[in-house]
């Protein structure tokens, strides 16, 4: 009879791992956060648990905020730039305000070359519509360039990510 008690204990754990281990297996690796955008009318989206994060710094007159989404072969960074604490507001342009630049910077990898939005001449438009204690959240658009490549225009940009800091 304890022989039959022991192999029951076994039996009933190696059964609830097998449960633990498959519970979830569906979403291994997504994520509720997200930056996605269409990249000249090709729909984009990193939800990469872990890879869609977003920052905060200071570095004495001189605030930042960065934005960023990733897989395996491509990345998105967005940017924003101020004299003051990052706020939820509009930031575009890119330009040196007493001291502090201020503006929207983005990059962008493809996979096969990195793009820029090509300078203080930018239509880089970044929108912080919410910024709570763990997540931001946002909407963008830009004209990345790359030297010898075709302008891509990034146009619907939307990311919700969790904040680190």
């Amino acid at each position: 009879m304890r022989l039959n008690i022991h192999a029951f204990k076994w039996l009933l754990v190696v059964i609830i791992s097998i449960f633990l281990c498959s519970c979830g297996s569906d979403s291994i690796g997504q994520s509720e956060f997200y930056v996605r955008f269409n990249a000249n009318g090709t729909a984009i989206t990193f939800n990469v648990q872990g890879a869609t994060v977003g920052s905060f710094a200071q570095a004495g007159a001189q605030f930042n905020a960065v934005f960023s989404g990733y897989d395996a072969n491509t990345n998105i960074n967005l940017q924003v730039y101020d004299g003051k604490a990052i706020e939820e507001t509009i930031y575009s342009g890119y330009q040196s305000i007493n001291g502090a630049l201020v503006g929207a910077l983005v990059s962008y990898n493809d996979g096969q070359n990195s793009y820029t939005q090509g300078g203080v001449n930018s239509d880089a438009i970044i929108t912080i519509d919410d910024i709570s204690a763990t997540t931001v959240k946002g909407r963008f658009s830009c004209t990345v360039k790359s030297n010898g490549q075709s302008d891509i225009n990034l146009t619907d940009g939307e990311f919700y990510v969790s904040r680190v800091n």
